[in-house]
């Protein structure tokens, strides 16, 4: 039980420490586009966050042989 929990506990936080190091590499500090730029970097997060899930279940899905 353990390590599955310390899988999860793991991933987060390699997350949590990612996301803002990529939002401030991804984005420019100043400028009229500022707004424009952080809106990208989290419609890439949004898009990341949505097709994860969907990929990893149609995938486990055919592996599964589940579908028909």
């Amino acid at each position: 039980m353990l390590p599955p929990v310390l899988g999860i506990v793991g991933t987060a936080a390699i997350k949590s420490v990612l996301f803002p190091i990529v939002h401030h590499l991804g984005s420019s500090s100043s400028g009229p586009r500022v707004g424009r730029s952080v809106s990208n970097i989290y419609f890439g997060n949004i898009i990341g966050a949505t097709l994860g899930p969907v990929m990893t279940g149609f995938l486990t899905c055919h592996r599964a042989r589940m579908c028909n």
